[in-house]
């Protein structure tokens, strides 16, 4: 296998034939912000007693036994 000198791969990257540019999107996507909407919204708590509170992209439930919480939505 021939090696590529410098000028060849940035003539490739120039042309966007370069093979990792959608692997360098595919990251970039993934450490985007958007990746902390995958928490479940909209909680409405039917039995028991819960605590929720969201800092950043944690989310933390603290529930009684037998506490039945309905999740309006939930999306990975």
């Amino acid at each position: 296998m021939k090696s590529m000198n410098s000028r060849s791969r940035s003539s490739l990257v120039k042309h966007g034939t370069f093979p990792l540019r959608p692997l360098a999107v595919a990251v970039a996507l993934s450490l985007s912000p958007a990746a902390a909407l995958a928490n479940p919204t909209g909680a409405v708590v039917v039995n028991g007693q819960v605590s929720i509170h969201q800092a950043g992209n944690v989310l933390s439930v603290t529930n009684t036994p037998n506490s039945i919480i309905n999740w309006q939505g939930f999306s990975i």
